[in-house]
C-alpha cells in the first residue's frame, strides 16, 4: 500500500508532536477533536459544532479541549480561536470568536468583522476594548511570513520600525510588533511613534520595553498619535521628577520600575504633591521603618491628601494635632483606669478638728456614763 499522490491536493498542517507523542496516550475521540480543530483553524472553537462534525459527544469534546490545552496545543482565554493570530477585517479573512476592532492609518475609523455579516463600519467613537488577561504566545516564523505577504500595512510596520529603531529586527521583534498590531489593536502609526520614542530614550534595543508599554496603552485605549504624544510628555515629566526623588530617598536607579512609576504618577499627577511634600513623607516613613517602602509612603501621602495637608507647614500642624489627640486619649485612659465605672466621688463634708484636751475628754466621758441607782430593800 502506498500514499496516493492525488491526496496531497488538499493538505493542512498538524504539529508533529501530536503524531510523535500523543498517538499512544490520546484516545480516538480526542484525536478526532484536535484533527478537526487544526483542519478548521480559521473557525472559532465551538464544542457543539465539533460534536456535530466528528460524532464525539459534546461532554467528551470538552474533556478533549482541556486535554489538548494542558498539552500546549490550544490556548485558553478569551478570545479563544484555534490559532494564535486573529485576522484583521481590512483583509477579508475569517474572524476569531470575539469581534476584532482595527484602526486604519489614515482616518482612524474602526472596522469590525463578523463570521456571518463580514466587514462593516461602526461608530467612530471609541468602543470599549476588552481587557486581555492571557498573554499570547510568540508568533511562528511561518505566521509572520504569511502576514507579511498578505498585508502591505504589516510590511510598512516592519520596514519603518527598522528605520525608527536604527537597527535590523529579527523574527522575535517582528512577532512583538505584529502582536501589538493584530492582537492588541494598536495602529501602525502609534507603534512606530513608540519605537521612535524608545530610540530617543536609549531603549531602541529593548523590544520588551516597547511591547510592555504597547500592551499598557492598549488596555488604557491610547490609540491615536495625539494621545501617544500626551503620554510621552507625561512619562518625560515623571523622569524629571525621578532624579530629585532619588536624591531624597537615596535610591540608586536611573529609571523607575513600572510599579514605582505608578506610585510616583499618583503622587504627582493625582495628588499634586511637590518634591518638598515627598521629602516630608519620606521623613515620616523613616521614623517607623528603616527601609524604603513605596506602599508605606503611599499610605502617608494618601492620608495627607484626604486631610487636605499639602504644604510642609500644614504637615507640622497636622502632626502636632495628632500628638495632642494622642496625649488626650492617653489621659482619658489613665483616668478610666483609676475610676473604671465613671462614678463621681462623694463630696467631703467639713469636719471639726479633733481636740486633744485631756480634762475636756474626761468630762465628756463622765457625762456619757449613766448613773445607776441603788436598789432599795423591801
Amino acid at each position: 500500500m502506498f500514499i496516493s499522490p492525488s491526496s496531497f491536493s488538499g493538505v493542512f498542517v498538524l504539529p508533529s508532536a501530536i503524531a510523535d507523542g500523543a498517538l499512544k496516550t490520546a484516545s480516538g475521540s480526542f484525536l478526532k477533536v484536535i484533527i478537526y480543530i487544526y483542519r478548521n483553524c480559521a473557525e472559532p472553537v465551538d464544542a457543539a459544532r465539533i460534536s456535530a462534525s466528528t460524532g464525539v459527544p459534546e461532554g467528551e469534546v470538552g474533556d478533549a479541549l482541556r486535554y489538548w490545552a494542558d498539552k500546549g496545543f490550544l490556548t485558553e482565554g478569551e478570545p479563544a480561536p484555534a490559532y494564535a493570530l486573529p485576522q484583521t477585517a481590512a483583509e477579508n479573512t475569517p474572524a476569531p470568536t470575539e469581534k476584532k476592532a482595527e484602526t486604519t492609518a489614515r482616518s482612524g475609523a474602526k472596522k469590525i468583522e463578523s463570521n456571518e455579516t463580514g466587514a462593516s463600519d461602526i461608530s467612530p467613537e471609541k468602543e470599549k476594548k476588552e481587557h486581555i488577561t492571557v498573554r499570547p504566545k510568540p508568533l511562528t516564523y511561518d505566521v509572520i511570513c504569511r502576514r507579511t505577504d498578505e498585508s502591505a500595512e504589516v510590511r510598512t510596520l516592519f520596514s519603518e520600525a527598522q528605520m525608527r529603531l536604527g537597527r535590523i529586527i529579527g523574527s522575535g521583534d517582528q512577532s512583538s510588533l505584529l502582536l501589538l498590531h493584530d492582537y492588541y489593536g494598536l495602529p501602525v502609526e502609534v507603534i512606530l511613534a513608540l519605537c521612535e520614542y524608545a530610540r530617543a530614550s536609549g531603549k531602541s534595543g529593548n523590544m520588551n520595553y516597547i511591547y510592555t508599554v504597547g500592551v499598557d496603552w492598549s488596555k488604557r485605549e491610547i490609540d491615536t498619535l495625539e494621545e501617544a504624544d500626551e503620554e510621552f510628555k507625561r512619562i518625560q515629566e515623571l523622569d524629571k521628577n525621578w532624579a530629585p526623588f532619588c536624591e531624597i530617598t537615596g535610591i540608586k536607579r536611573k529609571k523607575p520600575t513600572a510599579k514605582q512609576s505608578e506610585y510616583l504618577a499618583s503622587w504627582i499627577d493625582r495628588y499634586h504633591f511637590t518634591t518638598e511634600m515627598l521629602a516630608c513623607a519620606y521623613e515620616e516613613m523613616s521614623r517607623h521603618t528603616s527601609a524604603m517602602s513605596f506602599p508605606y509612603m503611599n499610605k502617608i501621602l494618601t492620608v495627607w491628601y484626604s486631610a487636605g495637608v499639602d504644604t510642609p507647614e500644614k504637615v507640622k500642624a497636622y502632626e502636632q494635632e495628632f500628638i495632642d489627640k494622642t496625649a488626650k486619649k492617653a489621659a482619658e485612659r489613665e483616668a478610666k483606669k483609676k475610676n473604671p465605672y465613671g462614678i463621681a466621688a462623694p463630696a467631703q463634708t467639713e469636719q471639726k478638728p479633733a481636740s486633744y484636751d485631756i480634762e475636756k475628754a474626761q468630762q465628756r466621758a463622765k457625762a456619757a456614763v449613766p448613773t445607776l441607782k441603788k436598789k432599795e430593800k423591801r
